[in-house]
């Protein structure tokens, strides 16, 4: 290739990547981003940025690249005398040894023989101690020492970056990512040590800034922070890789961030790390137990979980530090050797229960005891996925479109709709500005000839995002594809209640946030992927089975036709079939014609986009008149059975006298019936609905890839990984100043057409180094306006309280933010007007004698503030109040919610929100609780934070201090306190706050609702549970559309078992047969006479069906077969050695089946099918439903189904009386594997009430 990048480390002995050298830059930026050379060096060996073989000198074949303007001498690595003497800007290394390179940090190279040489000769860059670590850091020293040494390389401290023994070579600003492979043997590892970027093995190495390299696969994120030094990162200082403003190839920007998404996420473990004492409680690791892979562990945690304590449940991507003491215990902070990192993998995201789980881990620490949850590496892990992600075709458009020079929207161009008149009613309520706004874009984005990025700026509650939601009113018409990314759930929730009040058809969005536990409306809810794809699927299963049974009714092919004797019999004695009764044909009706009502009205009116044609549309119609019709007459106009009987020629008979004048109501019917047969029928035919789905995610895709406007959070966009998508004509980025870049190169690299972003960049520039290395500096929003790109502006207010938002408009803005006539909402002065307290207040807490501890301090303050000053103010208002509790100490807000939400429970009139300020992500809320109660002034958040916080509050925003404690330093909050003091918004909070409290009363009771209970949720289950390293449960099954649920299931825990018995020898082994269900249904027909499903004269045939086949499994056994190998070729047999009932309702009975599961013996069960059991949601506990029991169209009876038991599990709730007692209440639940494949459930597993489960069987093979 023509354009090698030189930043990189050369491997061993060469030159690694390299850049071709070209006329000087002015800075290093420039050179940079132009790939030119820079000033040449002092002697022939020195090469400029970008220097390499044609930029300057390689130095003897060892060196491979350098730095923008580092200055490079190579010099014989075996003379440290010349080492001494010739200092290495950038970066340099040893053949085979070092290839770490840093922004013009002096390196000088030694003989590693010579520790004494090698401790009086720093080194820019990073370190390593004892030859395993190699990291790097921007001006770092680095001393290299002789490895053997262990007592020289403790006392010479070393550079940042660095990772653990023998595996890890470091991270370097800029420089991208080291994933290092653990070397076979200490002597390697000691003798390789890595610089920045990634390393093979001392192959490669060194980084660039604003560079990165990339990985070779996505997993190495994983690998690298798994490779990390707990000390090393706690001893960090570093700070984040600048990004440059322009990029020449989407290869080069994927580089930049993925340096810059390596530091983010180092920075946010070491935050988790040093305020791990204010966590949740560790796990307590009962055994570590291996799996079938070397780099996973299984672990097996304690459940006997403490109801006062909190633990975070385990969730896929989660970060763990395992440590042989627990961060509550004295020695856990002098046990650096006995500490190392996990994550946990393979958890369903539905999961909620605490059970053991599998991590991928380095194995470095073979015992621990405990697992302490630090923070979620989801998103950081997503966006390395989109990073590594290859440019194809169009997929990165959106990318390339930011890469551009800004430049203004053609409106020259004929062939765009620029002067297409907009109807005023679309945007009838927005303010005379936001029209013009919302109009002018809405006709820019319907050009199909280029790509458009505008920017929409404006302070909080300028209506950027009201705006959005005209012109998405106004597309919706245009069937243009729309994707929307905003920052968090809360944004979603905004903007769907924005469209909901705006009346937008919902029928063609998709959210990909599920919204649990939140309150919205079912028109909201139905919007959410899991919901709408469960529906779907129900719809569609439901479809096909309501078809099939109402043409076998209106058939009459479910009863007896033939001119048989009937009398007295209500089932024919040749046919076996039922006999028509009136009755029981209207029932049947009833049944299915309710179900395919509601079936058919959801494919019409929710799903026609995704799967009708317009003339299918109007078969549906036709259908739902014809069975109005029909139903109609069975109901209010036939009675008298023979008329009947004689209409659908069931007998020759004539109709009795008594019934003779309904005869023309029954021909009526009869015309009815036959109009309804050929209507479903027709449709039948003519619709064409998917069934290539094999699992839940496959429908969720399919869901993604029909629906027209797309709306996510940043934390759920990576749904659309690898997600094959269509052309997405907009792209919209509300809220998008507080987005960070990388978080918006999941939707950046689709196929996008138009980019258009909201947000607010405040003009007061971000001059706190730590705010810079939390992002900030590098927010596309902000980078983009800086740049120049188009950019509307809003310039009013029409939401915040003027007391509230005087300080930052003119902190921010200069004073140059309107504020509109309708600044507050109209209902404003009525629902505030009794307020005690100004809508803008400082309040000095005073702690003293028995108030002095800060949590309660804390506590009381706030609840003085709900009991004696909102609650009086909020009387007879209907709406909820939004209420947020946000701390300024970022180890607060925990402890926070325990006193105030745990405590105190759940409201029916406010929506109490505890959060810190870093995690504000632009929600707004009526009142904000601002607290700076706390003496540790070191924790206290950055500037941005506050600035984001006190606009965030609609009406009031108080802020509890102490005053005497309050930091000083030269930011935001000391002008805060300035401003408040001139304003006179300062009250004293004495400890008489606690004396006025009812001590009796939670703002739960004033506000409404219940006590807050404490919920521990625990489970035992063997999906994904390894027994001596082998999986013990049976391949899923899939019974399709036959009814051998009995058949299937007990086959699977006849392969369970031998699974079980197989892994407990030694070495264990796999049981690798599979008992064929073909031929035990063969069998099943032979002994019986009849196919499954074809035994309508058994009664009780679910359970008759059970017990044939399992007495077929002792007498006969199953035949089984290899994987990939033909049933007939050495086929073995497998019998039962004995079955039997347990009863699960005397002497414990579940609790023995749970205590035997455990032991590795599995059950099979069955249960009653209500309704819900179809619209139950992964990770949801089935209950039966007597109700709304499903019955069989074909008889009338309640649906029964079998499944393996495979774990079960508690969930226990501690409640606490106004008396102070705790009230107790257990619920217990079975876990079980399913055989409906992986559409039903969680992929095909699923829990259910115990009370709900019919019957137990254990198998004895």
């Amino acid at each position: 290739m023509d354009r090698h990048v030189g930043e990189g480390g050369g491997r061993r002995g060469g030159v690694g990547r390299r850049r071709k050298s070209g006329r000087g830059g002015r800075n290093a930026r420039e050179a940079q981003r132009r790939g030119e050379g820079g000033r040449s060096g002092v002697d022939s060996h020195v090469g400029g940025p970008g220097g390499g073989e044609e930029g300057g000198g390689d130095g003897g074949g060892s060196k491979g690249g350098d730095l923008s303007g580092g200055e490079q001498r190579q010099m014989n690595p075996s003379s440290s005398e010349d080492a001494a003497g010739k200092p290495q800007g950038g970066g340099g290394g040893v053949e085979g040894s070092k290839g770490g390179d840093l922004p013009g940090g002096e390196q000088r190279q030694m003989n590693p023989s010579s520790s004494e040489d090698a401790a009086a000769k720093p080194q820019g860059g990073g370190g390593g101690v004892e030859g395993s670590k190699g990291g790097d850091l921007p001006g770092g020293e680095q001393r290299q020492m002789n490895p053997s040494s262990s007592e020289e390389a403790a006392a010479k401290p070393q550079g940042g970056g660095g990772g653990v023994e023998g595996g890890k070579g470091g991270d370097l600003p800029g420089g991208g990512e080291q994933c290092q492979t653990i070397p076979s043997s200490s002597e390697e590892a000691a003798g390789k040590p890595q610089g920045g970027g990634r390393g093979l093995d001392g192959s490669q190495g060194g980084s660039f800034t604003g560079g990165g390299q990339s990985m070779n696969s996505p997993a190495s994120l994983k690998e690298t922070i798994l490779g990390w030094d707990v000390d090393d990162i706690l001893a960090d200082n570093q700070t984040l890789p600048e990004v440059p403003d322009f990029s020449d190839s989407v290869e080069e920007y994927m580089s930049a961030y993925s340096a810059l998404l390596v530091q983010e996420c180092r920075a946010a473990v070491k935050d988790a790390l040093q305020n791990i004492h204010e966590s949740s409680l560790p796990y307590i690791v009962k055994h570590i137990l291996p799996t079938n892979s070397k780099s996973e562990i299984f672990l097996d945690v304690d459940l006997n979980l403490d109801a006062k304590g909190s633990w975070h449940v385990a969730r896929e991507g989660d970060l763990f530090l395992f440590s042989t003491y627990s961060p509550q215990q004295e020695e856990f902070k002098y046990s650096y050797k006995h500490r190392s990192f996990g994550i946990a993998s393979d958890i369903s995201p539905h999961s909620k229960f605490h059970r053991g789980f599998k991590a991928d881990s380095t194995k470095k620490l073979k015992n621990f005891r405990y697992a302490t949850f630090l923070i979620n590496l989801n998103g950081f892990l997503s966006a390395w996925k989109a990073m590594q992600v290859q440019e194809n075709g169009n997929n990165c458009a959106g990318i390339r479109s930011i890469m551009k020079l800004p430049k203004l929207p053609s409106t020259d161009d004929p062939c765009c709709p620029q002067s297409v008149c907009l109807n005023n009613t679309v945007f009838g309520n927005l303010s005379g500005h936001q029209r013009i706004i919302a109009s002018s874009v809405a006709r820019a984005f319907q050009c199909k000839h280029g790509n458009i990025v505008k920017l929409l700026w404006g302070p909080p509650g300028s209506g950027k995002t009201l705006v959005i939601t005209k012109v998405l009113r106004y597309l919706q018409q245009l069937s243009m594809r729309i994707f929307i990314c905003v920052p968090s759930e809360d944004h979603v929730l905004s903007l769907l209640m924005l469209l909901e009040e705006s009346e937008y058809k919902f029928n063609d969005l998709l959210v990909l946030d599920n919204l649990e536990g939140r309150e919205i409306t079912q028109k909201v809810r139905e919007t959410c992927l899991q919901d709408r794809s469960l529906d779907f699927l129900c719809c569609i299963k439901m479809y096909g089975q309501l078809v099939h049974e109402m043409i076998l009714l209106l058939n009459l092919e479910m009863f007896c036709t033939k001119k048989c004797d009937h009398k007295s019999v209500t089932r024919c004695g040749k046919t076996s079939l039922p006999v028509f009764k009136l009755q029981a044909f209207k029932n049947s009706f009833s049944t299915l014609v309710t179900g395919m009502r509601q079936c058919l009205l959801e494919l019409k009116g929710r799903f026609s986009g995704m799967c009708l044609t317009n003339e299918n549309v109007e078969s549906i119609g036709n259908l739902l008149d014809t069975l109005e019709v029909l139903d109609n007459l069975l109901n209010h106009k036939i009675k008298d059975e023979k008329s009947v009987h004689q209409a659908f020629g069931l007998v020759t008979l004539a109709p009795s006298a008594a019934g003779f004048h309904e005869y023309p109501f029954a021909e009526e019917l009869n015309s009815a019936r036959v109009a309804c047969l050929r209507a479903v029928e027709t449709l039948k035919h003519s619709i064409t609905l998917p069934k290539h789905f094999r699992e839940r995610r496959d429908i969720e895709n399919y869901c993604i890839q029909k629906c027209q406007v797309i709306v996510s959070s940043t934390c759920s966009n990576n749904r659309l990984l690898q997600l094959d998508t269509h052309q997405i004509d907009l792209l919209i980025v509300d809220g998008a100043a507080n987005i960070k870049e990388y978080d918006l190169i999941v939707p950046l690299r689709l196929p996008i057409r138009h980019v258009w972003m909201s947000g607010t960049a405040n003009k007061q520039p971000t001059t706190n180094k730590v705010a810079q290395d939390d992002g900030f500096s590098n927010n596309l929003f902000q980078r983009l306006s800086q740049l120049g790109f188009p950019m509307d502006r809003l310039t009013e207010q029409f939401l915040i309280n003027p007391a509230v938002f005087q300080f930052p408009n003119e902190y921010l803005y200069e004073g140059k933010i309107l504020g509109a006539q309708n600044d507050c909402s109209p209902s404003y002065s009525k629902e505030f007007e009794s307020l005690i307290l100004q809508n803008y207040l400082f309040m000095d807490v005073v702690k003293t004698g028995a108030n002095a501890d800060n949590d309660l301090t804390e506590e009381s303050a706030i609840l003085y503030i709900l009991q004696q000053v909102l609650f009086k103010s909020w009387k007879g208002v209907n709406r909820k109040l939004n209420v947020a509790v946000v701390c300024l100490h970022s180890s607060r807000a925990d402890a926070v919610k325990s006193r105030l939400i745990n405590k105190h429970g759940t409201q029916e009139k406010i929506n109490l929100h505890v959060k810190c300020a870093s995690s504000l992500q632009g929600e707004m809320y009526d009142v904000v609780i601002m607290s700076a109660l706390s003496t540790d002034n070191k924790k206290f958040v950055h500037d941005q934070h506050i600035i984001s916080t006190i606009t965030q509050a609609r009406y009031c925003l108080w802020t509890l201090v102490y005053l005497l404690d309050a930091p000083r330093h030269d930011g935001v909050f000391t002008k805060l306190l300035t401003d408040a003091t001139e304003r006179g918004c300062f009250v004293k909070l004495s400890p008489v706050v606690s004396d006025q409290l009812d001590k009796k009363v939670s703002f739960a009771h004033l506000f409404g609702g219940n006590p807050a209970p404490r919920k521990v949720t625990i489970e035992f289950t063997w999906n994904g549970r390894p027994h001596n390293s082998k999986y013990i449960l049976a391949d899923l099954r899939d019974q399709k559309s036959s009814d051998t649920c009995t058949l299937q299931s007990a086959l699977a825990a006849m392969e369970s078992t031998k699974k079980f018995q197989y892994s407990k020898f030694k070495p264990p082994k796999d049981f690798e047969w599979i008992l064929s269900d073909a031929h035990l249904r063969l069998e099943y027909k032979v002994t019986t006479k009849k196919d499954i499903g074809e035994e309508v004269d058994m009664p009780q045939r679910g359970c008759k069906r059970l017990d044939t086949g399992l007495h077929i499994l002792k007498e006969t056994g199953a035949i089984a077969h290899k994987p990939q190998q033909p049933e007939q070729v050495s086929p073995r047999r497998f019998k039962l050695k004995s079955y039997s009932r347990l009863e699960i309702n005397e002497n414990g009975g579940m609790s023995v089946a749970a205590r035997a599961v455990v032991d590795g013996t599995f059950f099979l069960m069955h249960f009653k099918v209500s309704r819900n059991y179809f619209t139950l949601k992964p990770g949801q506990v089935y209950h039966f439903d007597a109700n709304n029991a499903y019955l069989s169209p074909s008889f009338l009876i309640p649906a029964s189904h079998a499944v393996m038991m495979i774990g079960s599990g508690d969930t226990h709730i501690y409640t606490e009386l106004p008396s102070g007692d705790i009230q107790h209440e257990k619920s217990v639940h079975v876990n079980f594997q399913n055989s409906a494949g992986k559409l039903l459930g969680d992929d095909g597993f699923g829990k259910i009430g115990s009370s709900s489960v019919r019957g137990l069987y254990q198998l004895t093979i």
